[in-house]
Parts: structure tokens; C-alpha cells; sequence
């Protein structure tokens, strides 16, 4: 019994071990393992940012965020290209591969991942500022325009 149990064991452990191999190369007949090449992001700051885009005539700012975000509120200037744009492959309002391209969102996620799968299709010179959380300029859209709009609250009766 105790011969059967040793030999179980070892055979369990001959089959774990081959299960953490790494895969062969091709001359063996096995594709190996290609490791993907890791994308930076450069975060810049929205000074830097304005400043870049002022020296490109076809630079670029892109609003991550969804389109009815945009609407409401967006930075003057920037142009609604959802994440989901760059990962459709629908890149007609950039066709510029070396334009300066800045992106941002609400907080920085959308804005960083949508700059990561651009350099991932080519393009060469992309940032992201984070988000229009950060922004310390003038922003622009419908809820802006509804809040100049509405009347100043009376403070003078309480």
C-alpha cells in the first residue's frame, strides 16, 4: 500500500510540475511565449499640456469621457473621442499618426487608457492630462450654459 501511495504521489508531482513549463520554442514545433512590449504614458500637467498643443497646428485635444459628458461639459477646444472610439479603430478626426494628441476624462482613467491604445495603433506623440476634475480653466457645454443662465439666488431676503 505504501509503494501504490509513493508512486501516486510521485506521478501527481510529475504531472505538476509539466503543468508549469514554459511553452517551447518554434523550433520545436510550439509558438513561444512573446511577451507584449509595455506602454508608457506620459502625464502632463494642463500648462504643459496648452503648450504642446499651441505649438502643433494639428494637435489634438480628446474628451474620453462619453458624448452626453462631453455635451454637459468639456474643456474649449477639445474634440468627444470616447475610449470606445480608439478601440473600434475610428481615429477619422485624428488622422495625424505624429500630431500632438492630448487626452483626458473625468478622473484620469479613461484618458489614460484611451492614450495607451493609441500609441498601441501608432501614434507617436500622445499624453494624457487626467481628468477635467483637475482643470483650472474655463470649461464650456450645456450645463455651463444653463448655469449662466439661471438667476443669482436673492440673499438679501431670507
Amino acid at each position: 500500500m505504501r509503494k501504490l501511495l509513493i508512486a501516486l504521489m510521485t506521478l501527481l508531482l510529475i504531472i505538476c510540475a509539466g503543468c508549469g513549463s514554459e511553452p517551447k520554442d518554434s523550433a520545436q514545433g510550439n509558438e513561444a511565449k512573446q511577451e507584449q512590449p509595455k506602454v508608457e504614458v506620459w502625464r502632463i500637467d494642463q500648462n504643459k499640456a496648452m503648450e504642446l498643443l499651441a505649438a502643433d497646428p494639428n494637435g489634438r485635444l480628446l474628451d474620453c469621457r462619453f458624448p452626453k459628458d462631453f455635451e454637459l461639459r468639456h474643456i474649449p477646444g477639445a474634440i468627444s473621442f470616447p475610449l470606445e472610439f480608439a478601440v473600434a479603430d475610428k481615429f477619422e478626426a485624428i488622422p495625424d499618426k505624429n500630431a500632438t494628441l492630448i487626452t483626458y476624462c473625468g478622473d484620469g482613467n479613461r484618458g489614460g487608457l484611451t492614450a495607451k491604445v493609441l500609441i498601441e495603433k501608432g501614434y507617436t506623440n500622445v499624453y494624457t492630462m487626467g481628468g477635467i476634475i483637475d482643470w483650472e480653466g474655463e470649461v464650456e457645454g450645456t450645463a455651463v450654459d444653463a448655469e449662466a443662465q439661471a438667476p443669482a439666488e436673492d440673499m438679501t431676503n431670507p
